[in-house]
């Protein structure tokens, strides 16, 4: 049994390194991501477009500086005081105005971007769904405007949505006489995201706006899921083998225990045997005789034989390495696996009182201790 044992912690600790390096390994899977940059690398590729509601002098417009892995913009300026001032770099997954496919953004969780502007302000970060009410083709306007505020300044800073829960636009629910309670949006259909000035700071626009490091975040527990389920059936299936092995072994060191104590089982030859030693013989014929005995001890025994406790126990030990309780036990046992094995009318209760015990859990516990299974068990792979 201890070559099993040793099998066992070296399968098992197999099994528990390949379960974590697999688990490392799947656990990469559940987080991933998509950059919006370069724009012709994504694979969501975009275009960019501008919007404004204010007038400007000359030829001055919005001005592409930059659009690779930094995108950088500059804005253009109001000539004269406006109301209500608005601006805007909208990045365009197809046409805004005929627009027929859109991105699915659905398995995403947020976006970020590192940001900086010429002057410390406010932006509103939008996100345009199609809306199966409301939407009208060739109207971009009417696309649901999902949105988030984030600040902006001279210094670069990392900004953080959770698209899953931005808040659409008042002006738009009113506007297209949707319900003011409806909040929804639909991931799937996303025509654009723009970022805007805000209407909080309205006479902020920014001179200047430079983004980088545009990323969608998403995360899935497919790839869990199935190192859950593949780890469960290798661990079944491990289970399994060991079950199987451990019956295999554990009826090879029965066999084995009944073979060394099969001298221990020929009482007969053992009390008739040649009489070398009288005092030993003497000693193991009478244990040999008096083992079912259940009122048999070591007071009795040296009483009825006449030597002391310390000659008796040294005798034992000499002879078979036990002493008198040990080897009583032994005797007890070897007695009752025998008769476990050839006599099946026998309930293990009447084989533990006829061997000599009177506690059947006694019994129970000493046999499991010396031969690693119970006595039904036993019995079981005695007959199999």
């Amino acid at each position: 049994m201890a070559n099993f044992y040793r099998q066992c912690i070296v399968w098992g600790l197999g099994f528990l390194i390949q379960a974590v390096l697999a688990g490392l390994f799947c656990y990469r899977f559940t987080f991933f991501s998509l950059s919006l940059q370069p724009a012709a690398d994504s694979a969501y590729p975009w275009a960019l477009e501008f919007e404004r509601n204010y007038e400007v002098s000359g030829a001055d417009t919005f001005v592409v500086l930059k659009n690779d892995e930094l995108l950088s913009v500059r804005v253009p300026q109001p000539d004269s005081v406006v109301a209500y001032p608005y601006a805007a770099a909208i990045l365009a997954f197809d046409k805004l105005e005929d627009a027929n496919n859109y991105a699915d953004l659905q398995r995403f969780l947020s976006f970020s971007f590192d940001v900086q502007c010429d002057v410390a302000t406010q932006l509103v970060l939008v996100l345009h769904s199609y809306d199966d009410q409301h939407t009208q083709l060739g109207a971009f306007k009417s696309y649901r405007r999902s949105e988030a505020r984030f600040n902006c300044s001279e210094q670069w800073l990392k900004v953080h949505f959770d698209i899953q829960r931005l808040e659409v636009s008042d002006w738009w629910l009113k506007q297209y006489g949707a319900k003011m309670s409806d909040h929804n949006y639909d991931l799937g259909k996303t025509l654009a995201i723009s970022i805007a000035n805000s209407d909080i700071m309205l006479n902020k626009i920014p001179g200047e706006i430079n983004v980088r490091e545009m990323i969608f975040n998403g995360r899935s527990y497919l790839s869990l899921w199935l190192f859950a389920a593949i780890e469960v059936l290798l661990a079944a299936a491990l289970i399994s083998v060991f079950v199987k092995r451990y019956i295999r072994a554990l009826v090879a060191d029965v066999k084995h225990k009944l073979e060394r104590d099969n001298t221990l089982i020929s009482f007969k030859q053992l009390s008739l045997g040649p009489d070398k030693d009288q005092e030993k013989s003497r000693i193991l014929r009478y244990m040999a005789t008096e083992y079912a005995n259940p009122g048999l001890q070591l007071e009795t025994a040296v009483q009825h034989l006449g030597i002391s406790h310390t000659k008796l126990n040294r005798l034992l030990k000499a002879e078979h390495g036990l002493t008198f309780s040990a080897y009583l036990n032994k005797l007890r046992l070897t007695e009752a696996a025998r008769l476990l094995r050839q006599s099946g009318d026998l309930s293990v209760t009447q084989i533990a009182y006829s061997v000599g015990y009177k506690n059947v859990s006694h019994f129970n516990q000493l046999f499991k201790k010396e031969y690693a299974c119970t006595p039904t068990t036993f019995r079981k792979l005695g007959s199999s």
